[in-house]
């Protein structure tokens, strides 16, 4: 840190973490509208608002680029724009950290966590795989697409899910 403020740069916290050349490239999803949530916890104001704040971290840290997305209706549309995402990573100069950023309403049925987006109301286990997006799927959607796009092999897939359920 001292090298960066001897020449005059101001740097932040979490870039003393970081190894120089290390790109991110980030999906930023806040989903503040839930159709399934309780009587009164139906909207969460902050989750978009988390959602931009993490988006301007990642390009504050310069050969970084982020994608915020917000308030998406349903299971198609939010696995379309993941993957959208996916095939949008920087084949020339590949990040070494794929970041998916979730804050939003979610379910858990056994060992998977669903994404809700804000159109979802599962009332049963098969409505909600049918209506949410599993981490599972969500895993495999950037695996996958990044994979068949790059070929590189030291890429950190990075899974943030900010969440109440």
């Amino acid at each position: 840190m001292s090298s960066a403020m001897d020449s005059g740069q101001e740097r932040k916290w979490w870039e003393d973490g970081l190894s120089r050349g290390l790109r991110v490239q980030a999906l930023c999803i806040g989903v503040s509208e839930c159709a399934a949530a309780p009587e009164g916890l139906g909207e969460l104001p902050n989750a978009t608002a988390d959602a931009k704040r993490i988006a301007m971290c990642v390009e504050e840290l310069g050969e970084s680029k982020s994608v915020l997305v917000g308030n998406l209706v349903d299971k198609s549309n939010l696995a379309r724009k993941v993957r959208a995402f996916a095939f949008s990573v920087d084949k020339h100069r590949p990040p070494r950290i794929v970041l998916v950023f979730y804050a939003g309403h979610e379910m858990q049925h056994g060992d998977a966590i669903y994404l809700l987006p804000s159109k979802a109301n599962p009332k049963t286990p098969d409505e909600l795989k049918s209506q949410g997006l599993s981490h599972d799927e969500l895993f495999c959607i950037l695996k996958k697409s990044v994979d068949d796009q790059i070929d590189i092999r030291n890429v950190l897939y990075l899974v943030i899910l900010g969440t109440c359920r």
